[in-house]
């Protein structure tokens, strides 16, 4: 793809993806007749079907991404945690599939976020619904984490109130919350 094509569908598909529209699946019917064979050969070699979702971009999908700054600073603070080995860790509104999920691989994790969070049936993980623009009586704490979400604070996107210096009172109370020689 040429240069002077990616500056010209680049914006195109960011409007899409606001719209809702995902062009990644749009470009992916043209999996659908491969899908039909695959299922009718399914079929025919005595394969059972109770239950059908058609899901073509799986034909051109990777393993899964390994790359980019969000992967490697959860891996690297993950690991912070790992070698302090703090009495206390709690985690403030990060990505609990990612982040949280390393850390609760090797010790127990206090997550806390606007938004709620279906329970989950991992011992090491325990959510606390709070906003953290708000002074929370959460206790201190000698390991406080908050990756990828501070700049959000404010925003208006989680069903948090609209603040301007949303991120500046998320900053202080992420403070008050680390005790002496804890760490942020």
């Amino acid at each position: 793809m040429s240069p002077k094509f990616k500056k010209i569908l680049k914006p195109i598909v960011l409007v899409m993806q606001q719209l809702g529209l995902d062009p990644l699946k749009i470009v992916s019917l043209k999996n659908y007749l491969r899908y039909r064979r695959d299922k009718k050969e399914w079929i025919s070699k005595g394969g059972n079907i109770t239950y059908s979702q058609m899901v073509l971009s799986d034909y051109e999908d990777m393993a899964g991404n390994a790359k980019g700054h969000n992967f490697h600073q959860d891996l690297l603070v993950a690991n912070f945690i790992y070698e302090n080995k703090p009495r206390r860790h709690i985690d403030i509104a990060s990505r609990v599939d990612g982040f949280v999920a390393h850390v609760a691989s090797f010790r127990e994790v206090e997550v806390v976020d606007i938004r709620p969070l279906e329970r989950s049936k991992h011992k090491n993980i325990n959510f606390v619904q709070a906003d953290l623009m708000n002074p929370q009586n959460l206790g201190k704490t000698d390991s406080l984490s908050c990756l990828h979400a501070i700049e959000h604070f404010g925003l208006g996107r989680y069903n948090d109130p609209i603040e301007v210096d949303g991120h500046l009172k998320g900053i202080d109370n992420l403070i008050k919350l680390v005790s002496n020689g804890g760490y942020l």
